[in-house]
């Protein structure tokens, strides 16, 4: 546990849920970034695109990762100068020097956690397209909803309610899946 989590855990329930409310207006800032509305229009516009616009807008984007590649990225600047590309050789994809957006930990339920970098236009793209399918199926963004999800609200080992916190920002219940059980299911 690191000195975060163990005053995050310290906190009475009402400061929990302003510290997960603060996170949740950090992340809401990120998501609706400056491309944000551009992705928005692009999710948009796709809908009607036929199978050769797909196609052709997919082609761009692979060439512009190979260009972005090939110019900014030592390992295939070495690799493709000599021609030909070892995939066990690959270690890190990450433009020297550039800083990530955002860094997604997986929990390593598959037996190795990973870790993923990206950018701000693919962070937000990614939430764009999780508006888009929710608005789809009739969710708006300012809707309350609730998530159940691997977040550790309060310590494991303490099974008294609530196993929720309250996330402002997201108009959010975040439930704890890691405390669902037989016991504490009429809690939920």
């Amino acid at each position: 546990m690191n000195i975060n989590q163990t005053l995050y855990y310290a906190l009475p329930v009402p400061a929990q849920n302003a510290v997960v409310s603060a996170y949740g207006y950090y992340l809401k800032r990120k998501r609706q970034g400056a491309a944000c509305g551009e992705l928005r229009a692009l999710i948009a516009r796709s809908r009607s695109w036929t199978r050769q616009d797909v196609v052709a807008y997919q082609s761009r984007q692979l060439a512009a990762v190979l260009e972005r590649c090939a110019t900014r990225i030592p390992y295939y600047r070495g690799q493709w100068a000599r021609s030909g590309v070892d995939l066990a050789q690959v270690r890190q994809l990450v433009t020297p020097g550039a800083r990530p957006y955002w860094t997604q930990h997986t929990s390593g339920s598959t037996g190795t956690p990973v870790v993923v970098q990206v950018d701000e236009r693919t962070y937000q793209l990614a939430h764009a397209l999780l508006e888009h399918h929710e608005a789809s199926c009739g969710i708006r963004p300012d809707d309350l909803r609730a998530t159940f999800a691997g977040r550790m609200v309060q310590p494991a080992e303490r099974l008294t309610p609530p196993f929720w916190r309250y996330n402002h920002a997201q108009r959010q219940l975040l439930f704890s899946a890691y405390h669902l059980s037989h016991a504490t299911l009429p809690y939920y």
